[in-house]
């Protein structure tokens, strides 16, 4: 008997020169491009826990529901899916990538996940792919990958096998009743009327909220601000500001709709009780 540890049953299998053999896989890394404040970003995570701390609106949960996107639910239902709406800012046109490295395979492990095996590095690569179909944006839909090389997965029973438990935080039971996230409304739209009279009604939307920079409270603001501005600036380098609306996208229009019933000869802009709001969460 001596104080060593008894060798590990994958030790004697392998060789001086070999890669050393994992004693069970785990998520090492994640990469994100294009996903929300993701632009481009690599996320390195330990074998044992991995705690993500940063300030409010710095990209936490982007990680999470990007790892939530990429690997199914140990329940087997999701309750999140890729949306338009996750592409980053000003990239519309590109797609969403999330690649994820898993490490310490074992032998048997590397024969499990043959498919996406990386044989430089002895770990396993799967990634998932999601872009907007400009012709039936609400139909698009994900493509998953496997392998260093990024090909179709051939063998997506295997990727099923890795699962995700997800424990909401209580702030979400609060937001989920309320349409404001939610892209149903604006998927039952883009279903109902053409592409081009959807594109129509947002552009015509956008300018009736733009008329509203004219108004008093908006203008006298911006001046009030700007004056202040200029005589912190103005002595060295002036600058100048004005406040503007954003063009809103169909998601976002449709996010302010609320649908409201009640019998019938009851005016429904008028808030009585009885008069419920029906949300599209």
């Amino acid at each position: 008997m001596t104080g060593e540890p008894a060798p590990h049953p994958d030790d004697a299998n392998q060789s001086a020169d070999s890669l050393p053999v994992g004693r069970g896989m785990y998520l090492s890394e994640l990469r994100l491009k294009n996903f929300r404040s993701c632009y481009d970003t690599v996320v390195p995570l330990r074998e044992d826990v991995t705690v993500l701390v940063g300030e409010n609106n710095s990209g936490k949960s982007n990680v999470v529901d990007a790892l939530r996107l990429a690997i199914s639910p140990m329940g087997g239902r999701r309750t999140r899916y890729f949306d338009p709406g996750d592409l980053s800012f000003g990239r519309d046109g590109a797609a969403i990538e999330i690649a994820l490295r898993f490490e310490g395979l074992t032998e048997i492990q590397r024969g499990q996940y043959l498919t996406a095996l990386d044989v430089s590095s002895m770990t396993a690569v799967y990634g998932t792919r999601f872009e907007v179909d400009p012709a039936r944006p609400s139909r698009s839909r994900p493509v998953n990958t496997a392998g260093p090389g990024q090909g179709p997965d051939p063998e997506p029973a295997k990727r099923e096998e890795i699962c995700h438990v997800y424990l909401e935080p209580l702030r979400d039971a609060q937001r989920d009743l309320d349409s404001s996230g939610s892209r149903r409304l604006a998927t039952i739209i883009e279903d109902l009327h053409p592409p081009g009279d959807v594109t129509a009604f947002v552009e015509e939307a956008n300018a009736q909220l733009r008329t509203i920079e004219e108004h008093d409270i908006v203008t006298t603001t911006t001046t009030e601000i700007a004056n202040y501005l200029a005589g912190l600036t103005s002595p060295v380098r002036g600058q100048q500001m004005g406040l503007l609306f954003r063009d809103y996208k169909l998601h976002r229009l449709a996010a302010a709709l609320r649908v409201k019933l009640s019998e019938a000869g009851i005016d429904l802009a008028v808030k009585r009780p009885g008069i419920g709001d029906c949300s599209f969460s």
